[in-house]
């Protein structure tokens, strides 16, 4: 399927000519990782003809894995926005700025605490290397694992502890889906997520994931974005008793004043099989509030939603004749990364009946249900106890399939 944050991965079908490290002999650590990536050209060595499988992954080589990976399209049309990267052609591989200036459209990587700075050459965790990995197989309807409650009593997994807000869920799904089968401990029971990955562990962790996928290869395709500087777009624009919605310069608003209330806009277009994003970010005096992404939407009572609450976590809903099903656990979202500047982004990937949540890079969790096969997309806010709530929406895009 094509999404925006993070396109279809390419399946690996056969390895092609695979290239001879003399540091990577057959049977060593991730040998047939490396021999299979290498052969599609998807990783490659170093000039002195050694792969270097213990050397550390920067950020600007793996933003060149991960858009190799998705087979996502790169030129010089794709200019990067970060000061601290060196701008080069697109054939050479030690100026890569137009492969970041994909993966940070895509979502798929992002800057530092300096939001104009991406710093090319610093190393990425193994921490940060799973979370990209699982939020993108779950966007190409891969299904991963969530643990079972077994998992954190079991003394084999090795990520049953890690408790971070922003990786630690998403390193136990990828245990628990296998993504970290092969992958060699740093002493006995202990692989350590904070410590900077390793060319070998990348390959490693690419190539499970890969296997899980299909044969058939979709191709990405825009068919909707909305940056709303245009009134025209297709949203509603009202003023209500209880609330009132509208065009703001380069935003789309939803106020909601009373307590215990909720209001909705969407476009008028139908999507079955899609990739969604839009940006949000609320203002409130209290955390008594949710807003969310309503998706296949039918009505105002009939529609799946994602939904951010004020307490920083967020969940999966169904609403069927104005009756709410929950449809995924509770998600702890942590603070709003610093780097967003308030702005949380959420994203949907609807793949048939299969569903799969983010926001801000977080699993917040994915369902199967067949009640609505299509249907609109658009963004809900509501209230509890405690009135008054406005949540601004930004860079909303749609993307399709193609076969």
């Amino acid at each position: 399927m094509a999404v925006g944050a993070v396109v279809v991965l390419m399946v690996l079908l056969s390895a092609g000519l695979a290239l001879a490290f003399p540091d990577v002999p057959p049977g060593s650590d991730y040998s047939e990782a490396i021999e299979e990536l290498s052969g599609l050209g998807i990783i490659g060595g170093f000039q002195d003809g050694t792969f270097g499988p213990t050397k550390p992954v920067t950020r600007q080589q793996f933003a060149k894995m991960i858009v190799l990976t998705l087979d996502l399209p790169v030129s010089e049309a794709d200019v990067c926005a970060f000061r601290d990267v060196q701008i080069g052609g697109y054939s050479d591989p030690f100026f890569p700025d137009n492969y970041i200036a994909v993966a940070a459209d895509r979502g798929i990587t992002k800057g530092t605490s300096d939001p104009t700075k991406f710093n090319p050459s610093g190393n990425i965790t193994r921490a940060q290397v799973m979370t990209m990995f699982v939020r993108a197989g779950g966007m190409v309807g891969v299904t991963l694992s969530q643990p079972a409650s077994s998992y954190y009593s079991d003394s084999t997994k090795i990520m049953r502890a890690f408790n971070d807000a922003n990786h630690g869920l998403n390193a136990q799904i990828a245990e628990s889906s296998g993504l970290l089968w092969g992958i060699r401990l740093d002493r006995a029971g202990v692989w350590d997520p904070w410590m900077n990955a390793t060319r070998g562990e990348v390959a490693q962790i690419l190539w499970r994931l890969s296997q899980k996928f299909t044969s058939t290869l979709p191709k990405p395709q825009l068919l909707f974005s909305d940056s709303f500087s245009d009134p025209t777009s297709g949203l509603t624009e009202a003023d209500y008793s209880n609330s009132a919605m509208g065009y703001t310069p380069g935003s789309y608003y939803i106020d909601v004043w009373a307590a215990d209330w909720a209001a909705g806009s969407w476009y008028g277009s139908q999507y079955d099989d899609a990739y969604a994003e839009v940006w949000a970010y609320s203002e409130s005096s209290s955390t008594d509030w949710n807003y969310g992404f309503m998706f296949r939407v039918q009505d105002f009572k009939n529609f799946y939603l994602l939904s951010v609450y004020g307490d920083d976590t967020a969940v999966l809903w169904k609403k069927v004749n104005d009756q709410w099903t929950q449809l995924s656990g509770i998600a702890d979202l942590g603070p709003v990364p610093a780097e967003n500047d308030s702005w949380r982004h959420l994203e949907v990937v609807m793949v048939g009946s299969n569903t799969f949540a983010y926001v801000d890079d977080v699993y917040v969790g994915e369902f199967t249900d067949t009640t609505f096969a299509q249907g609109k997309l658009g963004f809900y806010v509501g209230t509890f106890d405690t009135p008054d709530l406005t949540t601004y929406f930004d860079d909303f895009a749609v993307w399709g399939i193609v076969y």
